[in-house]
């Protein structure tokens, strides 16, 4: 048992073991052991709790055969934080709310007689079902409070990113690429790199996935005419280079923002995961994403949020005589500029004659100009910011409860 055998093992052990001149006895014999040693261990961890200001953390799969667990957090009289697990159970089907909160107050009340007074607090993520059980349990626990899951929050937000074409070309995307390797094989060598991995129950695995396309937009067609060329994907292929003949530069700029607006979000997912002393980053980290989502909505503030998503906007703009153009000087200004001249003499090349709100004149090629081009109030800007906007706004109103679960 200290080894972790299992009892059942013992009967295939034991004539191995009397070689040695080891007694053993069978495994009906151990078995009546175990009731009566985890008897023992609940009363010791009874013991252990008892007094202490406890914080319950539970979490469950989703999968068949749901798998439950609680777990109890403390600061010793040391102040040096405390952790057990309490109670690990498989069920049948996952529970709803009623059967969760009962299951945690059985544990708690009845399986180590502890005061309901000595709960300072439910940890959980931010599904549906974890929200309602634990309104419950607040009631039944006077000194509980209901603390959500920050990584879990903010892995929820990216759902409630509004960009259809890329969610329509992903759910493709992640059918062909991600589990045919002819496919996955084929993009890895015209990355030069290896190919993202995609898991359903990982944080951020899609984005992480999204993010690595839109670093190699570039090469998205000569891929998906590739894949057509060879017969790889049928269907599915087809799928996906509608989506992109549609509306290329649409689709491009729905990945950019991503990389714009979202990463910022995984990073942090990734910093604040763990139950040490990343809680000392959280008040930190996630005020700097509820300032991000702010400005990110107001039209004032937003000016060089999106490098990436203004980039693409610039690529497919044609400057014309009267359009508008904006230099940033750091620590002096921006100064605002507008065509007022272009020169065609050489075809190949065309010379642009700029002047400024001071009179100032400067003449630029294409190349020197379309850093400037002045993209803030496009439409497609506008596309990228509202899509942005409503995962910011559920982070927002998720943080000060006005959201509902999920």
């Amino acid at each position: 048992m200290f080894a972790g055998v299992p009892i059942a093992k013992s009967d295939f052990l034991r004539p191995l073991l009397e070689r040695a001149d080891i007694k053993l006895t069978g495994s009906q014999h151990l078995g009546q052991y175990v009731p009566k040693i985890e008897a023992v261990e609940f009363s010791l961890l009874a013991a252990e709790m008892r007094g202490q200001r406890v914080f319950l953390v539970f979490d469950g799969t989703q999968r068949l055969g749901e798998a439950l667990s609680v777990v109890a957090r403390w600061c010793d009289k040391d102040f040096k934080p405390q952790q057990r697990l309490v109670n690990f159970s498989t069920l049948a089907h996952s529970p709803d709310n009623k059967a969760l909160s009962t299951t945690l107050t059985n544990v708690w009340t009845r399986q180590f007689q502890m005061s309901v007074e000595e709960v300072t607090g439910f940890g959980r993520d931010s599904c549906k079902v974890n929200g309602s059980a634990t309104a419950r349990l607040c009631i039944i626990f006077p000194n509980a409070s209901d603390i959500l899951c920050i990584c879990h929050t903010l892995n929820n937000t990216g759902e409630h990113l509004e960009f259809p074409e890329k969610r329509d070309f992903m759910t493709s995307w992640l059918i062909l690429v991600q589990t045919h390797s002819n496919a996955g094989v084929l993009w890895s060598k015209m990355t030069e790199g290896s190919l993202v991995s995609f898991s359903n129950i990982r944080w951020w695995s899609k984005q992480e996935v999204e993010n690595g396309i839109a670093e190699n937009f570039s090469l998205l067609l000569p891929f998906l005419l590739r894949l057509e060329a060879d017969g790889i994907g049928d269907a599915t292929t087809k799928k996906m280079l509608a989506i992109y003949r549609k509306d290329p530069i649409l689709l491009q700029v729905s990945f950019a923002a991503g990389l714009d607006g979202v990463l910022n979000l995984l990073k942090t997912t990734y910093e604040l995961e763990g139950d040490r002393l990343e809680i000392l980053l959280v008040f930190r980290r996630v005020e700097s994403l509820r300032a991000y989502g702010r400005r990110l909505q107001d039209d004032d503030e937003n000016r060089g949020l999106l490098p990436n998503v203004d980039a693409v906007v610039r690529r497919g703009l044609e400057p014309l005589v009267g359009y508008k153009i904006v230099k940033e000087f750091a620590g002096h200004g921006t100064y605002l500029g507008t065509i007022t001249d272009i020169d065609k003499e050489d075809p190949v090349k065309f010379m642009y004659t700029i002047t400024y709100e001071d009179g100032d004149v400067e003449t630029m090629d294409l190349d020197e100009l379309r850093p400037f081009l002045a993209v803030h109030g496009s439409e497609l800007r506008k596309y990228a910011v509202k899509g942005l906007s409503y995962a910011y706004a559920y982070l927002e109103k998720r943080l000060t409860g006005w959201a509902a679960c999920g």
